[in-house]
Parts: structure tokens; sequence; C-alpha cells
């Protein structure tokens, strides 16, 4: 199984803070993009680390769009997708 990087930007949250988004999939993935194959997104803000999947055979670039300005915009949604915190 290899991963296909689809997309790599910075993202500007409040008080000057960015963020790094990366939005990939995988061979596996791809493959199974009628069924169940998903666009993984990982957001790392300082020592956070967010993900969100989106099902490739569902996935609207306007949707995404929103997602990322929503979650730059909106510190207490961006705490739903948190997943790790580094030390």
């Amino acid at each position: 199984m290899g991963t296909i990087p689809m997309e790599t930007q910075k993202i500007k949250l409040e008080n000057g803070r960015q963020g790094k988004v990366d939005l990939f999939t995988t061979t596996d993935d791809l493959g199974r993009q009628e069924t169940d194959g998903i666009y993984y997104c990982i957001i790392e803000v300082e020592k956070k680390t967010y993900s969100r999947y989106f099902l490739i055979k569902e996935y609207n670039e306007y949707h995404y769009k929103n997602f990322l300005k929503k979650f730059a915009q909106n510190h207490k949604y961006r705490k739903k997708w948190i997943v790790e915190e580094s030390n």
C-alpha cells in the first residue's frame, strides 16, 4: 500500500498562527473509490494533530474548502478534530 499526496497547504489561524494541511489517499483506497475509499486530511497546528476523513465517492471540493475555512476561524470547532497532542 502506497501513499498518494493530493494536496499540501498552509492555513492561517488566529493570532498569526499557521496550520499545515495534508490531504492524501492510499493506493488501496484509490482503487476502492466507488465503494469505501477515503481521503485523509491531517492538519498540524503547533503540537497538535487533527484529522478528518472524506469518502472519495462523496468528496466535494467546495465542502472540503468550507471545512478548512471553518477549522481556521473557529477554535471550538477545531477541538472536535484533535487526534493527538505532542509534549
